[in-house]
């Protein structure tokens, strides 16, 4: 028999996986509607059932995540913060520490959003978006040594050839070259920026004509 989530009696049926999904489904539609409140009060009830059920914690972790992208859609970061940091006691990923990473350089808080960065590199091991992202927060902050080397792993750990990120790593390469006053580094990344740039839209055109 396929159990469900009873949404309209407050934790009386326990969370399994039909019910996760389910839940996930109301959720999002209602965020169809921008009905942020509605979307919060089913993602709430059900992290409430699968507590009670002892259900599976990543479930709660996915949920925490998801209220965290509503309280961004309702510009409110102390909630979005604490639905990430409840995500973080669950499970840990990489890209949790990343999100809340996110928020607070959204809010200035750099020194959190570097420590956060600093645990997604940790747990996801070799990301280079959390190496870019920490390095544009030493670039903000004028620790060029450490921006440049956070710039040069992001670059060594990228898996993907021509790819928009790569362009824009060798772009802030150059430009923290500039704020060091070596021109000729600078140039030599700026440089190799464009020419990755062109190569992108090469592909891109070719892919169009075939």
């Amino acid at each position: 028999m396929r159990l469900k989530l009873d949404l309209d009696e407050d934790n009386k049926v326990g969370l399994v996986r039909d019910a996760y999904f389910e839940a996930y489904k109301k959720s999002d539609a209602a965020l169809k509607k921008n009905d942020y409140d509605l979307a919060l009060d089913i993602l709430y009830k059900a992290i409430k059932a699968n507590e009670q059920s002892d259900g599976e914690p990543f479930d709660r972790a996915d949920f925490y995540v998801k209220c965290a992208h509503i309280y961004r859609l309702k510009k409110n970061s102390d909630l979005e913060l604490a639905a990430l940091t409840k995500a973080i006691e669950l499970r840990g990923f990489d890209w949790d520490y990343q999100k809340r990473a996110q928020t607070y350089e959204e809010r200035g808080e750099h020194d959190n959003a570097i420590a956060d960065y600093t645990k997604a590199i940790e747990k996801g091991g070799y990301q280079p978006e959390s190496w870019q992202w920490r390095g544009e927060i030493f670039l903000k902050k004028n620790d060029y040594d450490s921006a440049i080397a956070d710039f040069i792993m992001a670059v060594e750990n990228c898996s993907r050839n021509l790819c928009k990120g790569c362009y824009e790593v060798y772009s802030l390469l150059g430009q923290t070259y500039l704020k060091k006053g070596n021109a000729r580094t600078a140039m030599k990344y700026l440089n190799k920026a464009k020419r990755l740039k062109r190569a992108i839209l090469a592909k891109k055109e070719m892919k169009a004509i075939l």
